[in-house]
């Protein structure tokens, strides 16, 4: 999956900075890696990202400092109790990336059908929010090596992709579309991270450091694209008669 993202990505890209190029040949920060690198770099030079993944980190490392007293315990209760019961497989299936994938698909069948090219720019921030936060969480993993709560030979638990990417989802529909739809998407990102607690595959501060990633990139390339487009939307350029207002975008 994140392989077709990742593709998907790269043309996407390429076809942004081919569109940039016959505009301004020499504008290098238009680039398509300069785009990635600034994209990817994005929650730790926006200020909200910031808060949102350090505040996460900060209260991750304050739950491993206590873990005998927090994170154990209410482990253990939880997978007693299992209060979502039978409904925490729906949290696990919406962590998979379905949420993400439903969202871009029809915001890009949107973009074709209704000839809107803001569904399309909304489409791709959702990939872009998706696969930057997917990879660093997967390189977490991979550098962590946090033994899973219910197989400790399977060190993949820390942290969450399912709350990686349920959050990257609820934070790129609020700052897209508002509170109106953000509420219910953090509701759902909740529901989803909670589930693997519940299903005994993520401890609490797996969840946690997962969400703040998420969020952290969704909140931060959305804000960048907004910021952007704001920029770009009406630049004034000289004529001999004065000035005169051209439509511009790049992203």
């Amino acid at each position: 999956m994140l392989k077709i993202f990742l593709a998907i990505l790269f043309l996407t890209n390429i076809c942004f900075a081919q569109q940039e190029a016959a505009s301004a040949p020499t504008a290098e920060e238009d680039s398509f890696w300069s785009n990635v690198g600034n994209d990817f770099i994005s929650p730790f030079v926006n200020p909200t990202g910031q808060k949102v993944l350090l505040g996460g980190f900060a209260i991750t490392s304050g739950l491993l400092l206590t873990r005998e007293f927090t994170v154990d315990p209410l482990q253990e209760d939880t997978v007693k109790k299992k209060p979502m019961g039978a409904y925490s497989k729906y949290g696990d299936i919406s962590g998979q990336t379905l949420p993400n994938i439903l969202y871009f698909a029809g915001m890009e069948a949107y973009s074709f059908f209704a000839d809107d090219p803001e569904a399309h720019e909304f489409a791709v921030v959702m990939l872009k929010s998706t696969l930057y936060s997917s990879v660093v969480t997967g390189v977490l993993k991979d550098v962590v090596q946090e033994p899973r709560p219910h197989d400790e030979n399977d060190k993949t638990s820390f942290p969450s992709a399912h709350a990686t990417r349920a959050f990257a989802f609820a934070a790129t529909v609020n700052e897209l579309h508002g509170s109106s739809w953000g509420i219910p998407a953090y509701a759902l990102a909740t529901a989803v991270a909670y589930s693997r607690m519940n299903d005994n595959r993520h401890y609490v501060h797996d969840v946690l450091a997962g969400a703040a990633i998420g969020a952290s990139y969704g909140i931060s390339i959305s804000q960048r694209y907004k910021n952007k487009k704001s920029e770009t939307d009406f630049a004034a350029i000289p004529t001999g008669d004065g000035l005169a207002l051209t439509f511009r975008y790049s992203f």
